[in-house]
């Protein structure tokens, strides 16, 4: 009898192990973006477009953070080390899509040589939706920690950032 009774409180033991490994740890908030990002962004854009790069690199950011469960960050692209080669779907999708926002619309942290064409801004901006990034967003589960933690969808964030910074530089400018 005490065989058995010591084979079930084993059996409860490892359950308990077992549940609270596949418990997330909760992921801290994001760290800020560094405002260093920014600093140049009016030699290139007008105030209204400066306004929607900066809240759009925010909201890249905090999904890069929390697809990545609190590993990845803007900081981590500015730094040329943000490594996706084991990253799951989510991290991959929005980490490759938040390269190609730095590598464009922020110019890399590089200086502006004026205001940027809206033509420019259009190709730029139809790449980032058109691309197999974007597209991959479709993956991220709605109900799930990206989702909740930026409280909305984000490919309906980014399209409509995306739009307003088009609004605001039609390409015929």
């Amino acid at each position: 009898m005490n065989k058995l009774r010591q084979r079930i409180l084993e059996k409860i033991a490892q359950d308990q192990a077992t549940q609270t490994e596949t418990i997330p740890a909760v992921i801290p908030p994001p760290p800020a973006v560094p405002s260093i990002l920014f600093s140049h962004l009016a030699e290139g854009y007008n105030g209204g477009t400066v306004a929607m790069l900066v809240g759009l690199t925010q909201q890249l950011n905090n999904a890069l953070h929390y697809a990545s469960n609190g590993k990845a960050n803007f900081q981590k692209i500015i730094d040329g080390n943000l490594d996706l080669s084991a990253a799951g779907p989510d991290e991959k999708n929005v980490g490759a899509l938040s390269k190609k926002w730095y590598s464009t619309f922020l110019n890399n942290r590089n200086p502006f040589e004026g205001k940027v064409p809206g033509k420019t801004i259009a190709v730029w901006a139809n790449a980032m939706v058109n691309g197999p990034e974007y597209g991959g967003l479709s993956q991220v589960n709605p109900t799930g920690t990206l989702a909740t933690k930026l409280q909305g969808n984000l490919k309906t964030i980014i399209l409509d950032y995306i739009n307003q910074i088009k609004q605001q530089n039609p390409a015929n400018s």
